[in-house]
């Protein structure tokens, strides 16, 4: 008789390892499991929220930006929404008084809307000036090191910014001559620069930021949305209005046309009448000649 062989050891390893990795993953499954699903149902919001939520959930679905309409779910549902935050400005603020930079420019384009970054000339303005006040961060009186220099790093950071996003402004005479800043081997001590090395001038610079950041946060401002949609509400009467306008351009359009076409066949019946006359000429002048060419005929007749 034969013996029956034993199971394969192998075989017997890889059932034991996938029954390890089954009861592994159901164990880790507990963990890694999402909470639970939230809707917009399930938010109490005022009429005007709903209306920008409803947008900004239509725009995140179209562009399948998943995650983030579920993060915008979540912190609607507990109650972030219309909270005033002071996130904003004790950031910055705290960022552009220790000189971090590359921190402080990271929360500025967070935070500021790009609409308001790439069209609001004052906005464009304090970001050149905060550009400069970094660049002389190490080196001002308030801030820096006395007789120090700039390093060569933050040099190569506001030449950059010179070079893409500063450079509209250096059409205007008001920045003109900042433009030569990174190339004076001592700013601090040029007359054209003097000024930004003084304490008020950081003041103003730090008050400007501030305001600015106030005017952003406040409620009686209107958001990007609903500039929107009032521009909107004001364009369906001027529609009207444009389609009156349209209809009565039309209508003198067609007088015109008719004013036109009087003068043109005025000119094409004057046209055919100096063609006959020119025609009527034409005859005159051959019959003309012709005659004078039989009364020449005789005339040598007679001489020869």
């Amino acid at each position: 008789m034969m013996r029956k062989q034993p199971p394969h050891p192998k075989k017997q390893t890889k059932s034991i390892q996938s029954q390890k990795k089954g009861r592994e993953s159901e164990k880790l499954a507990p963990e890694i499991k999402k909470g639970p699903e939230v809707y917009f149902e399930d938010l109490q919001l005022e009429p005007h929220q709903e209306q920008i939520v409803s947008v900004v959930q239509e725009y995140l679905l179209r562009y399948n930006l998943l995650q983030t309409l579920e993060t915008l779910q979540r912190e609607i549902l507990n109650g972030q929404m219309g909270q005033d935050s002071g996130r904003l400005d004790c950031d910055l603020l705290e960022f552009f008084e220790k000189g971090e930079q590359e921190l402080f420019f990271a929360q500025w384009n967070k935070y500021i809307p790009y609409a308001a970054r790439m069209r609001d000339e004052q906005i464009k303005k304090l970001e050149f000036y905060i550009q400069i006040y970094f660049l002389i961060y190490d080196i001002h009186p308030k801030t820096g090191k006395r007789g120090g220099q700039i390093p060569r790093n933050t040099i190569a950071f506001f030449k950059g910014y010179l070079e893409s996003k500063g450079q509209e402004l250096s059409k205007t005479n008001e920045f003109l001559h900042y433009y030569a800043l990174p190339y004076v081997p001592k700013p601090q001590e040029h007359p054209s620069y003097k000024h930004l090395f003084s304490n008020q001038w950081l003041l103003e610079i730090k008050g400007s930021l501030v305001k600015t950041i106030n005017d952003l946060q406040a409620r009686d401002q209107p958001t990007v949305l609903e500039q929107i949609c009032g521009q909107y509400e004001e364009g369906q009467p001027k529609k009207q209005n444009l389609s009156q306008s349209n209809q009565n351009y039309t209508t003198q359009l067609e007088i015109n046309n008719q004013e036109l076409l009087s003068v043109i066949q005025d000119y094409n019946l004057k046209y055919n009448q100096m063609q006959k006359k020119f025609r009527d000429y034409i005859e005159q002048s051959k019959q003309t000649m012709i005659e004078a060419l039989i009364k020449m005929v005789p005339n040598k007749q007679r001489s020869d």
